[in-house]
């Protein structure tokens, strides 16, 4: 859990609700397990969400992965189902925080609160020379994050009573200004401010939430171009049914161009940007 930012695993309302995707529609969304020798299973091994930005590099959360060796460590092309035969695992070969990457630039360190909350997205390079399979279109651009406008949120959703998800699913999202989602919190009489440099999505027609298992996972605007990654949600209350349209989190992509140009340099695989 990251010091500075508000992170809420919760097991309240999946993350979608029952809209699904279909055959092919999201190739590009992959999820990161804990390697085992059998079959893949979404309750314990199961740690979180990226999006493919190459033919070999996904984008994911820098959070979900700590303490993890990448040698132990697998990622599945996901679409409708990551147990479907078509969907292939692979190995790891290289990961890179922004962190990591900041501090190699010759920066001593990440500059005050944001060495928190601005470090919370990794690149990892997928041991292999090409997947075959169409990346997301990247957008920097700040027109896509203006508050009103759509997005749609992809997640797995938590496990019930043993029985856990094999599909991702869809959620229609709408992005907040940072008054209006904190204000939704004072109505509640709840201390929240949104940290530096996030969104607030939120889904008030199914109130769907960010699990565990969903951070990393792609934020996309309405032209199904990626704009952001799931880092979390905002306070949480108890039962949940007193809050019933929680806030998610959400990191933008326009601060981290440089970032992530420098670790995909591969002109024949390079990010189609918007």
């Amino acid at each position: 859990m990251i010091t500075g930012v508000i992170y809420h695993h919760s097991n309240a309302v999946p993350l979608i609700g029952a809209n699904l995707p279909t055959p092919n529609e999201f190739n590009f969304y992959f999820t990161v397990v804990i390697a085992q020798k059998e079959a893949y299973h979404l309750t314990g091994n199961h740690l979180c969400t990226g999006s493919l930005i190459t033919r070999k590099h996904v984008l994911t959360s820098a959070e979900c992965l700590t303490g993890h060796a990448t040698v132990s460590l697998k990622v599945i092309a996901g679409s409708t189902s990551v147990l479907a035969p078509s969907h292939e695992m692979y190995d790891i070969a290289e990961k890179m925080t922004y962190a990591q990457w900041f501090i190699q630039q010759g920066n001593n360190k990440l500059p005050g609160a944001a060495k928190n909350a601005f470090s919370n997205i990794c690149i990892l390079e997928l041991d292999v020379r090409d997947t075959g399979i169409r990346h997301v279109e990247i957008s920097y651009g700040s027109d896509s994050q203006t508050p009103g406008n759509g997005a749609i949120a992809i997640g797995w959703g938590p496990c019930q009573e043993s029985t856990c998800p094999m599909s991702p699913q869809l959620s229609f999202m709408k992005i907040l200004s940072k008054t209006d989602c904190e204000m939704r919190y004072k109505l509640q009489e709840i201390k929240f401010k949104v940290p530096p440099g996030h969104l607030c999505i939120v889904d008030d027609r199914h109130g769907a939430v960010a699990v565990k298992g969903d951070f990393g996972g792609p934020v996309l605007s309405a032209m199904n171009q990626l704009i952001g990654i799931l880092v979390g949600t905002g306070p949480m209350p108890k039962p949940h049914s007193q809050y019933p349209n929680p806030i998610n989190l959400v990191l933008p992509l326009n601060s981290y161009a440089e970032f992530i140009a420098d670790n995909t340099i591969d002109n024949e695989l390079s990010p189609l940007i918007n």
